[in-house]
């Protein structure tokens, strides 16, 4: 076995075993949090995740960018970029925060108002979104030094982070539930672990690579506005993945209730685990192909091209047969009895979000090789098409809808993206 799959296969043992094992325990915290804080309380936490993932967009990409620059100066040992991207990103990371927090101080009232929240959880949520801002900037600049870690393809690193952040995280939360703080509990324990991930990304990148003298590099527009047209294009891909996670949420809370979005956030939970699962299956193969692309090694490209398409396949066929025979079963287990409703809406969001995985390994070609543009139309209006659907079937067939709309959305973009991208990659070979 040569180096690269080497390191192929254990980085993404390493990136499976830690990212999991964090998705994992939040899976099996959510019976107590739901038992503790109730159904009311709980869908006021999916909205504090959905304001957290439409937040974390506004870094305009350049997080998933910054990966694979790094590992391009990384390959060409070159610490002064190196240094000037980290740098540069932190400030970014900073600046971007205190924007979004003085934004909602402005406007949260008013973004508030769309959901018809009494006055007492308006007020409760202008507080709580705020933290969740300052703890996604904490995570913004742990990103930035786990990217260098990525760069130099040490994902047991950066799993190894993640999964001593179980112990803070599952601690934390059963000790504040218990000692009654609710909601407001469970978001000071996400501000905490946000920062010890801080913490723990820092030392690890002063350990690995002590010579990188990373403050002393004032970032200038080469180092930075690359990853910021990379981000861009990539940007579109976050949109459609974010949206997928929470329109239903969106659409639901004023148009029916935050019981629905308690509904789909239950039934998104384990759906999105395994979509989880899937990504991390081949989360590894970006930097590899950022590496072989910098060597012109097209063969090895293709080759891991089709390995990844195989994988993927057999995956999903697996995953969706086993949500469409066995969620009553698995609700059951997992909630207890009294959440039917949950298994209807899971069947079909698993068939939505399972479909998008297909994609996978074709987006991780263009992002390995820094190419995404052919992304953005397709997504577009995919995404438009997602919106327009969830509306008009929550209008027509009421709490099944935002699913049905999601899953004729995904159909179409990953039909498009697929056949769009073997054909350009034909061409390419015949060439």
């Amino acid at each position: 076995m040569s180096d690269i799959a080497k390191r192929l296969v254990h980085n993404t043992l390493y990136n499976f075993a830690g990212r999991f094992v964090s998705r994992l325990a939040n899976f099996f915290l959510v019976p107590y949090v739901l038992a503790t804080i109730g159904m009311g309380e709980y869908g006021l936490f999916s909205l504090l995740n959905v304001f957290f993932y439409f937040a974390s967009l506004a870094d305009l990409g350049t997080g998933a960018g910054l990966m694979r620059f790094m590992a391009a100066d990384v390959a060409r040992g070159d610490m002064a970029v190196l240094g000037r991207r980290v740098f540069g990103q932190l400030l970014f990371c900073f600046a971007l925060t205190l924007g979004l927090v003085l934004l909602w101080q402005l406007s949260g009232v008013f973004l508030l108002s769309f959901f018809h929240l009494p006055e007492n959880d308006v007020l409760r949520m202008r507080f709580l979104v705020m933290a969740f801002l300052i703890a996604m900037g904490l995570g913004c600049m742990s990103n930035v030094f786990q990217s260098v870690l990525l760069g130099y393809q040490r994902m047991d690193w950066t799993n190894a982070i993640g999964m001593a952040l179980v112990v803070p995280n599952v601690a934390g939360t059963l000790y504040l539930l218990q000692r009654g703080f609710g909601l407001v509990g469970l978001v000071w324990v996400f501000f905490v672990v946000q920062g010890i991930g801080l913490l723990f990304s820092f030392l690890a990148v002063g350990r690995l690579c002590p010579t990188l003298q990373w403050a002393r590099h004032w970032p200038d527009r080469e180092s930075f506005l690359p990853t910021v047209r990379l981000g861009m294009q990539v940007q579109w891909m976050r949109v459609v993945a974010t949206l997928s996670k929470t329109l239903d949420q969106l659409l639901l809370a004023p148009m029916v209730g935050l019981s629905a979005v308690t509904t789909y956030a239950l039934a998104g939970k384990p759906v999105l685990l395994v979509q989880e699962v899937g990504t991390l299956i081949l989360s590894a193969t970006v930097p590899v192909v950022a590496h072989l692309d910098s060597r012109d090694d097209a063969g090895r490209v293709a080759k891991l091209l089709r390995l990844s398409q195989g994988t993927i396949n057999f995956f999903v066929g697996a995953a969706v047969c086993g949500f469409l025979l066995m969620s009553g079963f698995l609700v059951r287990l997992w909630l207890g009895p009294g959440y039917e409703h949950v298994a209807q809406v899971m069947r079909i969001l698993a068939l939505g979000h399972l479909l998008s995985l297909l994609i996978t390994p074709g987006v991780n070609q263009l992002m390995g090789k820094g190419n995404m543009a052919m992304l953005t139309p397709i997504l577009t209006l995919q995404t438009v098409l997602q919106v327009l659907l969830s509306w008009w079937a929550i209008k027509t067939i009421g709490l099944l809808g935002p699913a049905v709309g999601l899953c004729m959305a995904v159909v179409y973009g990953t039909a498009h993206f697929l056949i769009s991208f073997y054909r350009i990659k034909a061409v390419a070979v015949k060439a």
